[in-house]
């Protein structure tokens, strides 16, 4: 999943800053997420989704982005 989320992330121009404010979650957090320490909430994760603009699914399957 993380590796999703950053590569997403960067896709879109966004810094970990602004997709910390855009899914309301602090950025120890985020981090968390990133080195697998964390366990976020479905609704956590349906935020991240939703805000990177990919599927739950492959988000959370590591599926690859068709758009590039």
């Amino acid at each position: 999943m993380a590796i999703v989320m950053e590569r997403e992330r960067e896709k879109r121009g966004l810094t970990k800053k602004e997709l910390v404010k855009l899914c309301e979650i602090t950025t120890p957090y985020y981090f968390r997420i990133l080195d697998a320490t964390a366990n976020p909430s479905l609704q956590v994760i349906t935020r991240i989704s939703t805000n990177l603009k990919i599927p739950l699914q492959d988000l959370m399957l590591g599926i690859k982005s068709d758009d590039s």
